[in-house]
């Protein structure tokens, strides 16, 4: 019980963060399925194998769109991790700017070529199929440029404590796109175009609502273009790198497995395929949400060299990861079919039964990968971009794709279908692997899978810890805390000073700021080390910025917040900072 009530708040801050960047991830996805489920019913089999032909041009440019979401979204929080609102805003001004130019660019030349790129997609396709595939790539264009800056902004919800906001976007997106997805196929009757246009337009809806975040009184998030610094774009992509090749990964995946079905059984296969992507790309977009925010929240522990943290963080990850796979994997196992009547119409007998076993297939290996994205995230989160890249083009690109060609030339489609199930085999003995080669230990726990430097966290004599919930807590660390900086040679005015300011800021949490609400808590880190002496402060109540109280409030003795001004008068650096749901006080002694 005490271990988790000490690490509560860094499991808090992950399972906000996920439901936020979850709901983003899903807006998207789900558009995608609306237009494919209605695809399917009102437009025919050659539009599902048109929304299937085109899988690796949405796929790389969701990766373009979401170049710089996850770089905005580390490099912010590691910033307010230090409590630097400055550079917070630096960089959430010069990436977003990034991102509408890049999205403008990339949707203008999509206009111009998307005949050529649907006709490229499809070298052994039937001409209508590619036709319809163009003309979807048309209407899509128009959603690049709303996208890619919600999903920026998206990624920064949490951070400037407005998760509801993402809520509400999500919500509205997808209504929009049901609503006006209906209105063409029943009224207008544009065709694969007319889906398409539907779901820009949402995206254009959705966008507004953001927008109006900054309408909002107490916003920490300033955008200026007077305010930007272009020197973290260079980390911003090195990171961000790691979404986009998962992207890139799934476009070579896609390219080959579309060709190969083509090769071996023509439309209806690639119809087939088509149904089990677009009926696991909720899925999808749970996986990218636990890469994500896995790397944000260990980022954050990173910086402050929290092994413990960065354990509980990874733990929380792998946990969410497999209780949301499995019980996706149950239900697409034991409703494969049912599922798959929704993409495709009742009298494509062939199609729905080849359909069927993909979705099972799929069910079983996308159970497999889930490990390899609470690992990739780690990676991120502690500096190991570039094995979270191997770690994605193995399980995206090149194992998918050897295990079906290879399975698949020589059994056929029952080969395919166990070429899927044998990528996930080889995905999760790589997860495994890696740790084991570079902790030289084969990893039996969740800590055996962390890869960190050497001496990475404080030395255990230097450092303190503690968790409180109650007046009577905070007294007794108090005292343990006086008592801890007295063994490490600081003189009795430090310690002193010390206890007094954890008495004092950490009793005015537990008693003004938690409001009798239950799972609140203050986490106290102090580091008394021979070149770093520091003390962090956090806790999930009401929001409280102690320096600004205390300069606009003079004390009406001189033993009032004693401890808060005279530690603040000894320290080299404090910074308050409220983000992603907590307060957070750093002085640096």
């Amino acid at each position: 019980m005490a271990e988790k009530r000490k690490h509560y708040l860094i499991e808090g801050i992950f399972k906000r963060n996920f439901a936020v960047m979850l709901l983003a991830m899903m807006t998207g996805m789900i558009c995608v399925v609306v237009d494919s489920v209605l695809t399917g019913q009102f437009l025919g089999k050659d539009a599902v194998a048109a929304m299937g032909l085109i899988t690796p041009a949405t796929s790389v440019l969701m990766g373009i769109m979401s170049l710089f979401s996850t770089g905005i979204g580390q490099l912010c929080t590691r910033s307010m991790g230090k409590a630097d609102l400055k550079q917070v805003n630096r960089i959430f001004s010069t990436l977003v700017c990034c991102t509408a130019a890049l999205s403008a660019v990339t949707s203008a030349i999509l206009l111009a070529l998307a005949p050529g790129i649907a006709r490229m997609l499809g070298t052994a396709a039937e001409p209508e199929v590619t036709t319809m595939a163009g003309d979807y790539l048309k209407g899509y264009a128009l959603n690049l440029i709303p996208l890619g800056i919600a999903i920026n902004l998206n990624a920064l919800m949490i951070l400037d404590n407005d998760q509801r906001r993402s809520i509400l976007y999500a919500v509205t997106v997808f209504l929009a796109d049901v609503v006006l997805d209906l209105v063409n196929v029943l009224f207008l009757h544009l065709g694969m175009l007319g889906m398409a246009l539907a779901t820009s337009f949402s995206s254009i809806i959705g966008l507004v609502i953001l927008l109006m975040h900054f309408r909002k009184k107490g916003h920490l998030l300033r955008f200026s273009t007077r305010n930007l610094d272009f020197s973290c774009l260079g980390e911003a992509i090195i990171i961000g790198m790691g979404h986009t090749v998962n992207q890139l990964s799934a476009t070579f995946r896609s390219f080959f497995l579309n060709n190969i079905l083509l090769m071996i059984s023509g439309s209806t296969a690639l119809a087939a395929l088509s149904v089990a992507n677009s009926a696991f790309l909720l899925l999808v977009s749970v996986f990218s949400s636990i890469l994500s925010v896995t790397g944000s929240v260990m980022n954050l522990s990173y910086g402050e060299e929290d092994q413990n943290a960065l354990k509980r963080a990874l733990g929380a990850s792998i946990q969410t990861a497999y209780r949301i796979g499995t019980v996706f994997a149950v239900l697409f196992l034991a409703f494969a079919a049912p599922i798959s009547r929704v993409f495709l119409r009742g009298s494509e007998i062939e199609a729905l039964d080849q359909a069927v076993r993909f979705v099972r297939c799929y069910a079983i290996q996308n159970l497999l990968v889930l490990l390899s994205y609470s690992l990739g995230g780690s990676f991120m989160g502690t500096r190991r971009v570039k094995l979270n890249y191997l770690l994605s083009v193995l399980r995206d690109g090149v194992y998918p794709v050897a295990c079906v060609a290879a399975m698949g030339f020589l059994f056929g489609l029952r080969g395919v279908e166990t070429g899927i199930v044998i990528s996930g085999v080889l995905t999760l003995a790589t997860c495994f692997l890696i740790p084991w080669l570079y902790n030289r230990k084969f990893p039996t726990s969740v800590e055996d899978f962390l890869i960190l430097p050497e001496n990475f966290c404080a030395e255990p004599e230097r450092l303190f810890e503690a968790s409180m919930h109650t007046v009577e807590e905070v007294a007794d660390v108090s005292r343990q805390v006086r008592q801890f900086c007295h063994e490490r040679g600081e003189d009795d005015k430090t310690a002193m000073f010390v206890s007094l300011f954890v008495e004092e800021m950490a009793g005015n949490a537990v008693m003004h700021g938690f409001q009798g609400k239950k799972n609140r808590q203050v986490e106290l880190r102090v580091i008394m080390g021979k070149d770093k002496r520091l003390i962090r402060l956090r806790d999930n109540g009401i929001r409280f910025d102690p320096i600004k109280w205390l300069e606009m409030n003079e004390p009406k003795s001189v033993e009032e917040n004693l401890g808060v001004r005279m530690v603040i008068g000894l320290a080299k650096d404090v910074n308050y900072i409220p983000a992603m749901g907590l307060n957070q006080m750093i002085v640096r002694l």
